[in-house]
């Protein structure tokens, strides 16, 4: 369909240019038209292959880009993940994320029983403060690790050359 529709415009563009009135169609016309055709089709389908391969498509089997490999920094925080995961889910299962919204937004009765409500409110709260605590331990025990460690003693050659440095430490 698309070679079709293009032949039709070649012919069109062909008659507005010459002139040409309707009348019979001759071999050197057709011959013509096939050449400028088949250009047509060849540089859509030169520039089909470079939108593909500008999109990797020829590359083969594609891998997940990870730049960040998983280390023993992320196993707290994966099972901090799964538990206040299954805590919460705990809490929605026995109705703890349980709510009615006609005639008014409320709690149920049924969902306050047995603390489901609070389970529910424990484990997404957890589950959401994730990020803060973990960043917040990183950071804590890399200020304890930066502190425990010694300032390297400074090189007699620059002590030297600085005379105003002092001479024990920095």
């Amino acid at each position: 369909p698309q070679a079709m529709a293009h032949g039709r415009e070649i012919e069109i563009s062909r008659r507005a240019l010459l002139g040409d009135p309707q009348r019979r169609f001759r071999l050197a016309e057709a011959i013509r038209m096939t050449s400028v055709l088949m250009a047509w089709s060849m540089e859509n389908a030169i520039e089909t292959a470079d939108s593909m391969r500008a999109k990797s498509f020829d590359a083969g089997r594609r891998r997940a880009y990870g730049r960040i490999r998983w280390s023993g920094r992320d196993i707290p925080a994966l099972a901090s993940i799964i538990i206040f995961t299954t805590i919460a889910a705990a809490g929605g299962a026995a109705g703890g994320s349980a709510f009615l919204y006609y005639p008014y937004l409320t709690i149920p009765a049924r969902a306050w029983e047995g603390g489901a409500v609070a389970i529910w409110h424990l484990g997404c709260a957890a589950l959401f403060s994730i990020p803060f605590l973990t960043d917040g331990i990183f950071s804590l025990s890399d200020r304890i690790r930066d502190a425990r460690r010694q300032a390297a003693p400074i090189d007699p050659l620059v002590t030297a050359m600085f005379p105003q440095m002092k001479r024990g430490g920095q």
